[in-house]
């Protein structure tokens, strides 16, 4: 069973409990009576269930194997012998039944190795007949001379027989098991709605006139609703686990603000390179200043006419 059906189990085992006890209190109620011997012969089917759910199937595997290996071991000697037989006698059939090796006799399913194993105490059976209804005409190849007895067909048989009943056992468990898993969530989903839809409710005529027994019945209820607040316990205390997050928060910002200033200094290194823009300016000022004096100069040039007069002093 698994840890919500042992706990639905215990609950309805509690339940019956405090019934038994306080039984002359609630049995004048035909009612109640009926739905609670319905809840009882469920919870007898419950434990007969889980007894048999509990039934270890690892041992009758291990039986399956051990017969299955010792069926190999006695079948394989005997398909040699008839395969050597019927080379002899020149029988295609035969021989393409009997010429699996021993690795494919332990390879084979259960029961295609017994529809095998029959196969072959058939054929040896009939062989061994007409060898006998010979009589006194002695056949050119007799399987006896090939060392194959009755015996060797004997014990073969009776090991068949074990490893069919192994098999046979085997199945019939593991199907008891699971048949029993299902019937006994059936019987476990019976009580409980017995217990909400019937119960539960009819009890409520207690709770004045017999409250020990009200509250004894109440008190075995409670573990039912103990799985569904029990999820959201831990959410509460969970809550607190954010505040490492804040935490981590603050780190990042504390480590990243070195970061910001250090772009500061790319900041303040952007600014010579504007002043370093400025002579250009001036250089353009006074490229334009050089421009304008051979203008200046021309005028100059063009007012040195007086020399001309000069030459009239002289």
């Amino acid at each position: 069973m698994t840890n919500k059906q042992k706990e639905h189990v215990a609950i309805q085992k509690a339940v019956m409990g405090v019934m038994e006890k306080n039984l002359t209190q609630w049995q004048s109620i035909a009612e109640l009576k009926s739905k609670y011997d319905q809840f009882v012969r469920n919870v007898k089917k419950i434990d007969d269930y889980s007894v048999i759910l509990q039934t270890n199937l690892t041992p009758l595997k291990e039986k399956r194997a051990d017969s299955t290996r010792k069926l190999v071991e006695q079948l394989f000697p005997v398909t040699s012998v008839l395969g050597v037989f019927a080379y002899d006698m020149g029988d295609k059939k035969l021989g393409n039944l009997c010429n699996a090796k021993y690795s494919e006799l332990e390879k084979m399913k259960h029961d295609s190795l017994v529809k095998f194993s029959v196969k072959a105490l058939k054929t040896s059976d009939r062989l061994l007949d007409q060898q006998e209804k010979m009589g006194k005409k002695k056949p050119k190849h007799r399987l006896t001379d090939y060392g194959l007895t009755p015996k060797h067909l004997k014990n073969l048989q009776l090991i068949l027989d074990s490893c069919i009943r192994e098999e046979a056992h085997f199945k019939e468990t593991r199907l008891k098991k699971k048949k029993s898993k299902v019937k006994l969530n059936r019987s476990i989903r019976e009580n409980n709605l017995l217990l909400k839809k019937k119960m539960d409710r009819m009890m409520h005529l207690f709770r004045d006139t017999h409250q020990a027994f009200y509250s004894a019945y109440i008190k075995s209820r409670i573990p039912a609703e103990v799985p569904t607040k029990a999820p959201g316990k831990p959410a509460a205390s969970a809550k607190p686990a954010p505040a490492p997050k804040a935490a981590a928060s603050t780190k990042s910002t504390a480590v990243k603000k070195p970061a910001t200033t250090a772009k500061k200094p790319a900041t303040t290194a952007k600014k010579p390179a504007a002043s370093a823009k400025k002579p250009a300016t001036t250089a353009k000022t006074t490229s334009s200043a050089t421009k304008r004096a051979p203008a200046g100069r021309k005028t100059s040039a063009a007012g040195t006419k007086p020399p001309a007069g000069g030459t009239d002093a002289k």
